[in-house]
């Protein structure tokens, strides 16, 4: 997955090449996709959002969240956002590259970064953002014929958005294209 992985997203230092000026009105935000492996088995490392948050409360996501002035870019916001959540340190990551910027309906321009996760991290959650942690397989994550598309009336306009299951979790809208966008990028891998 390593070699194909890298030849499948953008590398980091391309970050600094996107013009954000043409996305005026959009809100920055950055998440971390955290790849862990484990005894030949890579797995994905998600959130359930806190119930008591304003927006996205109960959701599945990936560690991240709004540009913050001291970041200095979408990396650095990735990386504090993760570290905040669920307490993985920068120097727990090792940064691969990125994915295509996604827009969401709440006007967010979302960078996915991917980085790999030490095996042994401990997640220490901020449990006002976050209720738990958990891992999901990248071999049903990755897998395109898990994912399907739904839609929803959202303020006046019918949207799509791709969703899939994983035992009780439902994850869909943003994490769900995003995790989409990679198993796109790496269909037909074998994990």
């Amino acid at each position: 997955m390593l070699k194909h992985l890298s030849q499948s997203i953008s590398p980091i230092t391309d970050l600094a090449n996107w013009n954000f000026t043409e996305q005026a009105g959009l809100q920055l935000a950055a998440v971390l996709i955290p790849i862990v492996i484990r005894n030949n088995t890579h797995s994905i490392i998600l959130t359930k959002r806190s119930q008591g948050l304003n927006n996205h409360a109960g959701q599945i996501s990936f560690p991240g969240g709004r540009a913050e002035k001291a970041d200095k870019n979408a990396l650095d916001t990735a990386l504090r956002e993760t570290n905040e959540e669920v307490g993985i340190s920068h120097e727990q990551i090792k940064v691969a590259g990125f994915l295509d910027l996604y827009t969401t309906v709440s006007d967010f321009i979302i960078t996915p970064i991917v980085g790999f996760i030490d095996a042994d991290y401990q997640a220490q959650i901020d449990a006002f953002e976050v209720e738990y942690v958990f891992e999901v397989p990248c071999e049903i994550l990755l897998n395109d014929s898990n994912y399907q598309r739904n839609k929803i009336f959202w303020q006046g306009e019918m949207r799509l958005f791709w969703e899939l299951n994983y035992e009780d979790h439902h994850i869909w809208g943003a994490t769900a294209a995003i995790l989409k966008n990679l198993a796109t990028r790496l269909a037909g891998i074998k994990y």
